[in-house]
């Protein structure tokens, strides 16, 4: 395998954690472009399996296994989000993962989602923690109804959550959830839902695919449509803009600079020059780069100015 400026070139093995029919849409891509799949998951039934050059079944808990699949591929990520993040963790202690733990963990939790997209600018519908029954009081009474409340964890194509129309379904929809941690959500009415892919280098270059206007049936995706309206298309420049801030990630997005002024007020040299070298690797890859720059220098030591 040949490796340029972090590009994984063809010939080259990719590692996949689950072996569904995502895995073996992802494998079949893989091929078509020169690549080899290591198809690693659990289960008996694998999809995936039938087009990939090799397979691991081994639950994700066990280490020794986790350890050898990586040492035999060059690089590894995941089919979907419902992967135990601390099988990630070990694995990426012998290859790169990418999306890494740190992303798969927010991904996997609905209320973690919500609160990264708002820190980062986002603006989901409005929402609440529902850990208790006096919770969902709580929530239906700053949200109103109808609203949504869904399991924190696990839910996909509409299963774990229940639409909630008045006060009277509360009790229902919270013995739904089976005493699961749980996040109420307000109702929205929209006309259209979109969605917003893309893939990032190592130095913040970003793709973006077309964006496909997606169409649902009963709760589950059912198709998705490219070219999207034009009431759609209208919105694609401030959607990709936050989907490449989230891509980017918290310490790379409006957190960065709230961390360049806390760091502008050491009276060390070796911490600037620290600084300096974290606003080098962040060159490019956040949204707010420029205006983290501009408070670090505002606010850097006179002793240090000029230097």
């Amino acid at each position: 395998m040949t490796q340029r400026a972090g590009v994984t070139a063809p010939g080259a093995t990719i590692g996949i954690l689950g072996g569904g029919q995502l895995g073996r849409m992802l494998a079949l891509a893989a091929a078509n472009m020169g690549y080899r799949c290591h198809i690693y998951a659990p289960d008996a039934e694998l999809p995936a399996a039938d087009v990939a050059a090799r397979v691991t079944r081994a639950d994700y808990t066990d280490l020794a296994a986790l350890e050898a699949f990586g040492r035999g591929v060059d690089v590894a990520t995941f089919e979907f989000e419902n992967v135990d993040v601390a099988a990630v963790r070990h694995l990426s202690q012998f290859v790169p993962v990418r999306p890494g733990a740190a992303a798969l963990e927010v991904a996997q939790d609905r209320l973690a989602e919500k609160r990264f997209v708002a820190e980062l600018g986002g603006r989901p519908a409005g929402f609440h923690a529902v850990d208790c029954r006096d919770d969902l009081t709580a929530g239906l009474a700053a949200l109103g109804v109808p609203a949504v409340l869904k399991t924190r964890r696990m839910g996909y194509d509409g299963k774990g959550q229940v639409r909630i129309a008045d006060a009277g379904d509360a009790d229902a929809a919270y013995a739904a959830m089976h005493g699961a941690p749980a996040v109420l959500e307000a109702w929205l009415h929209y006309e259209h839902e979109f969605s917003v892919i893309l893939a990032r280098g190592f130095d913040g270059a970003v793709c973006h695919w077309p964006v496909s206007e997606n169409r649902h049936v009963k709760g589950v995706l059912a198709s998705s449509h490219v070219p999207a309206p034009a009431a759609v298309l209208a919105q694609v420049d401030e959607a990709r803009a936050l989907a490449a801030r989230l891509a980017a990630g918290p310490t790379r997005g409006l957190g960065l600079t709230k961390r360049l002024i806390q760091a502008a007020a050491t009276n060390s040299l070796d911490a600037q020059l620290d600084m300096e070298r974290d606003l080098q690797r962040e060159a490019g890859r956040s949204a707010d780069y420029a205006e983290g720059v501009t408070a670090f220098l505002e606010k850097r030591k006179p002793e240090f100015r000029g230097q």
